[in-house]
């Protein structure tokens, strides 16, 4: 027996449809609502990673020895330079290779534009580093800020130089997110993660000694693109598009002699920016061993992307 609302049963009933009729239509606003946010078709990026909390970026030292010149890029936190495993070097070829797979993004403050992955030269009052390093052959390098300066003049030729504030103070605007472009190697079982000309092999887990320059890239303003698989004939082919018959003499003198030269991507933009814009549309999974041996291992996550205009991101889940 239904117990009413009120003693007067008539009442009760009427007041019952009406809430019937209520509820009706709230649900029907809702489905309504769904379907008008379901149109703004939010699509998986497959390729697209992002990372943990920190700003990205790389605090260096480019030194300058007698017979090359290497970029060192400090462990994020580190203050002591004395122990190997707080340094990370690389030759100066091999560095404007990996910042080329880098956009380094932008944001607004105070309106003024800043890159949100920083370089950040070393100084000598930090107490980071000596004044003279030696290298391990025993010979005599010393800080040349000229070396970053003109690697940066040819990767990153719109580079703001300008540092942002150590601690950002204010609202700012996220113009455009940073991001990180890889590929993926396997060869006899082997595989390789792909940075520019930087080939990191993680089959049985990153190295230590590759494993700290990710600490200030796998952050939530980082994003991980994925490529595809590395092919160095389909990069030859777009230096040979889009590039110069310099670009193209200088690709086939390269593949011959690699050593100290810039890589062709690094020292071309054009073909470089195309070959990525390009690999970027194809929109490709990962393979599965690239999550479970380098995204998880560095803490990327599946990013999701609407694309209502092409401007929209969403949230950021968990995969």
């Amino acid at each position: 027996m239904r117990l009413p609302l009120y003693a007067d049963d008539e009442i009760g009933d009427t007041l019952v449809d009406l809430l019937t009729i209520l509820l009706l239509i709230f649900l029907l606003v809702i489905v309504r609502f769904t379907f008008s946010v379901l149109t703004v078709d939010f699509s998986s990026k497959e390729n697209t990673f992002v990372g943990g909390m920190t700003m990205p970026g790389f605090l260096i030292s480019p030194i300058r020895f007698s017979d090359k010149n290497i970029v060192y890029i400090y462990k994020h936190g580190e203050a002591d330079a004395s122990s190997d495993v707080s340094l990370f070097g690389l030759t100066t070829e091999d560095f404007a290779s990996l910042i080329g797979f880098i956009d380094y993004g932008s944001i607004i403050l105070e309106n003024k534009r800043y890159p949100i992955f920083n370089i950040k030269m070393s100084e000598d009052n930090q107490n980071i580093i000596n004044p003279v390093i030696i290298n391990e052959e025993g010979k005599n390098g010393k800080i040349d800020q000229k070396i970053l300066t003109d690697i940066l003049k040819d990767v990153w030729p719109g580079y703001n130089i300008d540092q942002l504030p150590e601690n950002l103070f204010g609202s700012f605007k996220i113009n455009k997110r940073p991001k990180i472009y890889y590929e993926s190697l396997e060869n006899n079982e082997r595989k390789t993660i792909v940075i520019g000309s930087i080939m990191i092999d993680v089959t049985n887990g990153i190295d230590a000694y590759y494993k700290f320059i990710f600490d200030t890239l796998a952050t939530e303003m980082m994003d991980f693109v994925y490529l595809g698989k590395f092919n160095i004939e389909e990069r030859g082919r777009f230096l040979k598009k889009y590039g110069t018959n310099n670009a193209l003499s200088y690709y086939k003198n390269w593949l011959k002699n690699p050593t100290d030269k810039l890589p062709p991507l690094a020292k071309y933009n054009r073909p470089r920016k195309e070959y990525i814009k390009a690999r970027v549309l194809k929109n490709e999974q990962p393979p599965i061993w690239v999550r479970g041996l380098f995204l998880d291992r560095i803490g990327a996550k599946l990013k999701i992307i609407g694309s209502r205009n092409g401007d929209i991101e969403a949230e950021v889940i968990g995969k």
